[in-house]
């Protein structure tokens, strides 16, 4: 799909740290490519469409559920009349252990009607929880997204990420939070209380990369997104990925996908970048 533009979409900062609402949407309704600064769940009740995730194209239907981290981007597109559950919350909201695995990377899964009736009851509760809005209703969503997340994280069959440390985990979502910025290792590094040396040998021994490639990986796989998704210029996806230069993005970019930014996007599928 091609979108003329990809915004952020934004919580406010009056609204609740946790909502969830249950949407009706028409046929034909469609939802541009957009990015959050906060997570977003969402479950599909009913009906069928296609979603556009990172410059990916998938059929949806009815069980169907993602949950985008806050790097990732998407729209949707509606052929049926669809009934869906609509989460978002920010950082901080979900047990710790589990927002240093979603936090770096989008969930993708489909649900099987017996397992959906379970996914369907924790949402209304959440809903529930959501108009409350008492005292303790913060502690009966944070217990109830807990759930929701530990069930789509066993339904996509993704290994836990405890094995990563408490410190690298929140290095990984920093960046990913925060890699269309200036980020260098050095800063990272006074974050965490090291020197650059002793936190790039402690990086690079726990993701396989070291800072500056991890970095450059997560930025170019973004602009690839955007490259098959909008019409933005090569100038405008060079700065919107995190970018100081265009000369430079292009050299990154020739560098580890052998091909330009201008090939990539008439032949997106012959490349990867996984």
């Amino acid at each position: 799909m091609k979108s003329d533009l990809l915004y952020i979409r934004e919580l406010d900062e009056e609204m609740l740290r946790c909502t969830a609402t249950v949407r009706h949407e028409s046929a034909g309704y469609s939802f541009p490519a957009h990015w959050h600064n906060y997570f977003e769940l969402e479950v599909l009740l009913s009906g069928s469409g296609r979603h556009h995730y990172n410059g990916h194209e998938y059929e949806i239907c009815t069980g169907d559920a993602w949950l985008m981290s806050l790097y990732d981007f998407h729209a949707v597109t509606f052929t049926d009349d669809v009934c869906l559950v609509h989460i978002c919350f920010q950082r901080g909201f979900l047990r710790p252990e589990l927002e240093a695995y979603v936090a770096t990377r989008g969930l993708r899964c489909r649900f099987e009607e017996r397992e959906l009736k379970e996914i369907c009851a924790l949402c209304e509760l959440l809903v529930d929880e959501t108009e409350r809005h008492d005292r303790l209703y913060e502690f009966a969503q944070k217990a109830l997204l807990d759930r929701l997340t530990v069930l789509l994280l066993r339904q996509a069959r993704e290994e836990s990420a405890t094995t990563l440390s408490p410190i690298i985990g929140s290095s990984l979502a920093y960046i990913h939070e925060h890699f269309r910025e200036a980020l260098s290792m050095e800063q990272m590094a006074r974050m965490q209380g090291f020197s650059p040396n002793y936190f790039g040998n402690l990086f690079r021994a726990a993701v396989g990369l070291s800072f500056r490639d991890y970095l450059n990986k997560i930025r170019l796989k973004y602009a690839c997104g955007l490259l098959v998704s909008s019409e933005l210029g090569i100038k405008e996806i060079a700065f919107a990925s995190g970018y100081q230069s265009v000369e430079y993005f292009l050299y990154v970019f020739k560098k580890n996908l052998s091909t330009s930014p201008g090939v990539y996007r008439k032949s997106a599928t012959s490349y990867r970048i996984e």
